[in-house]
This record gives structure tokens, C-alpha cells and sequence, in this order.
């Protein structure tokens, strides 16, 4: 299914995939849904995307932007999983988190809410 992200929950979602650990068939998991959400080098040029130490930016036009990424049920739940569990999450941004989790469970539960 199709999810519609602003460019922060996406540099979000990133974070988050790359902070999972866990043993072999979670890192893989981790890694093809990482593969998915993250920018392209075309995607970081048009928005201007940074890091430096650790910190992520872009420009006004890209907090503006809007992504459609193509995500799987298993994909989702993954991503949901690891954006509860991240733990670097600003209580300032709680509405964006809780929105792109919210955005998440509903790939993975499907269309009909099932």
C-alpha cells in the first residue's frame, strides 16, 4: 500500500530502522525496509537533505514535501515496531510520531482495517 510522509516522519522512520538491533533475520528485516524508505541521492539533492552529527536537516521546501512510498504489510509492521520502540522520540513531536505510527498499523492491518 501507498503512505503518504512528510519529509520529517520519513528522516524519522529512517532513524528510527537504523537504531533496530536484534540478532541475523532482524537486521535483514530492518535492512530491506530501510532499503524502501530511505532517500535517494536524488531525493537528498532536491531537498537539500544533510547530516552532521547525527542530526538531520533539509530545506523549507522539503519540510513542505510530501512522499508516497510504496510499503508491504510486512514492511509496516516492522517500521510500526520500530517506531514504538525507538526511544529518542522529542515529546514536542509526539503529534507527528503518533500520526506516522498511526499511518504505519494502518498498511499493516490493510486497507479494510482488518
Amino acid at each position: 500500500m501507498m503512505i503518504q510522509l512528510s519529509t520529517w516522519q520519513r528522516a524519522g522512520l529512517i532513524q528510527a530502522l537504523g537504531a533496530v538491533r536484534g540478532n541475523v533475520a532482524t537486521l535483514r528485516l530492518g535492512l530491506e525496509t530501510l532499503e524502501v524508505v530511505e532517500f535517494t541521492n536524488a531525493e537528498r539533492a532536491e531537498i537539500e537533505y544533510v547530516e552532521a552529527d547525527g542530526q538531520a536537516s533539509w530545506s523549507e521546501a522539503g519540510a513542505q514535501r510530501v512522499w508516497k512510498i510504496e510499503l508491504g504489510k510486512r514492511d509496516a509492521r516492522f517500521a510500526a515496531g520500530a517506531v514504538d520502540r525507538f526511544e529518542e522520540w522529542k515529546a514536542k513531536d509526539a503529534p507527528k510520531v503518533f500520526d506516522l505510527l498511526e499511518r504505519l498499523q494502518r498498511i499493516e492491518k490493510g486497507a479494510d482495517g482488518e
